[in-house]
């Protein structure tokens, strides 16, 4: 059994802001620090995936870090989590070390990227990074961006690792989820995506780890879950997960993630790093369109 404290409550991702000429913005990333802590957020994950960290240089990421944790540190009782993944195990140690260095309550890492790797080589990189790092670890399962999915036999092995405290699920399965909270639930942390969030509670889910466009949305459906309401909470997960509804699938995804969080927050985000684009006029529409129906949704629940 771990002696390291677990991940619980709404943790949540911020986009990076940049300008038009991509340089980022780091009045509006502290800002959006504020907004998230005063919306409900009670973790802030600093250098995320739509906090573009693979699409930084190495001095800008470790600034970010820093800068980041700084503003958290100005919130009581609020967790400061790094993305510290990297492709390769060595990479991903050097950025862990950085983040228990600043002194950073957690990490969150997602299994190594870009060639395809086997369970074992996953272990290992699990292994080595708690070796190396003594600071506990939440696993990011992201078959999509990782191309490796975890299954529940091995996801009980990596929660033999002291270090690994939690698991941040992006899977929307149901009968899989069932079965790895059954497995799991009081081993690990389970901290479930936006997509499935009621069900996840229903499961037993340690809280979220969410990125900010679903930040108010999932605040509202805890509360509404810890009052019994749960047919109020549906309607607001069902209008959350048809936020996205009508636009081009695959490709110009974090373009609109980043263009959401700035509708939910009122900042302005920017557009993504390229190759990445922002929605252009006809899929704006939609999602602002869609944004509204969540707005509708949220009102009508109190």
């Amino acid at each position: 059994m771990s002696d390291y404290r677990k991940p619980k409550g709404m943790y949540t991702i911020l986009p990076l802001p940049f300008t038009e000429n991509f340089e980022i913005k780091e009045d509006v990333l502290l800002e959006a620090i504020d907004w998230a802590v005063g919306a409900g957020a009670r973790g802030i994950v600093a250098t995320g995936s739509v906090g573009e960290f693979s699409h930084l240089d190495r001095e800008e990421r470790l600034r970010v870090m820093e800068v980041s944790l700084a503003r958290i540190r100005q919130h009581a009782g609020v967790d400061a989590i790094a993305m510290t993944a990297a492709a390769g195990t060595l990479e991903t140690i050097y950025y862990t070390k950085y983040a228990k260095e600043l002194g950073y309550d957690y990490v969150l890492i997602v299994p190594p990227f870009y060639w395809r790797v086997g369970e074992e080589e996953v272990w290992r990189h699990f292994r080595m990074i708690s070796e190396a790092v003594k600071i506990p670890i939440i696993v990011y399962h992201n078959a999509v961006t990782s191309k490796f999915d975890i299954s529940v036999k091995f996801a009980r092995r990596l929660a033999e690792i002291p270090e690994i405290v939690g698991m941040k699920e992006m899977k929307h399965d149901m009968a899989f989820l069932m079965s790895l909270y059954g497995a799991l639930s009081t081993k690990l942390s389970l901290m479930q995506t936006f997509r499935v969030y009621l069900q996840a509670l229903l499961m037993g889910a340690a809280g979220g780890s969410i990125t900010c466009f679903a930040l108010p949305a999932c605040v509202r459906i805890t509360e509404l879950f810890e009052q019994g309401e749960l047919a109020k909470a549906m309607k607001i997960q069902q209008a959350l997960n048809e936020l996205f509804k009508g636009s081009t699938e695959g490709a110009g995804v974090l373009g609109r993630i980043k263009t959401a969080c700035s509708l939910t927050s009122g900042l302005d985000f920017g557009p993504p790093r390229p190759p990445y684009l922002a929605p252009g006029k006809e899929e704006m529409a939609i999602l602002q369109a869609n944004f509204d129906r969540l707005t509708d949704a949220m009102v009508s629940s109190k």
